[in-house]
């Protein structure tokens, strides 16, 4: 999607995983919380003061908060909840065929733990759980 004026630039994030470990690689014992962020700064202009930075407060932790403010200044990040709300909202073509994919297999993961012997065989207890879920994921 091209945005007029909106470059974006993206970059590889790693966690630890030791079975995907390069030889003689270690686990941090605490590691740098803002590592993601400092990894994003190398792609950025030299003239950080200038550049107004998207982020959604709720989602950041004060320590990131606080690197974000030392680095951009506090008028430079602009709240973009409502705008990140309304993207995730759209859903494009392959997107809407891997939900139905999964509502599909969820169904017939239910029916199947919910009514494994045939309809004849079944008490009617099954059905009076399966017609009520609805309510019961309601409550939860």
């Amino acid at each position: 999607m091209a945005v007029d004026g909106v470059e974006i630039i993206f970059y590889p994030t790693w966690i630890y995983i030791e079975d995907y470990a390069i030889e003689g690689m270690e686990k941090e014992v605490q590691p740098d919380l803002n590592k993601t962020y400092k990894l994003a700064l190398q792609f950025l202009p030299e003239k950080k003061e200038e550049l107004r930075i998207g982020v959604q407060p709720s989602y950041l932790t004060p320590y990131a908060g606080q690197f974000l403010t030392d680095t951009f200044k506090e008028k430079n990040l602009v709240d973009i909840k409502q705008l990140l709300i309304e993207a995730r909202a759209i859903k494009t073509p392959w997107e809407i065929e891997v939900l139905r994919e999964a509502a599909r297999y969820s169904e017939l993961t239910m029916n199947k733990d919910l009514f494994p012997q045939p309809r004849r065989e079944r008490d009617s207890s099954s059905a009076v759980i399966y017609r009520n879920l609805p309510i019961i994921f309601k409550m939860i």
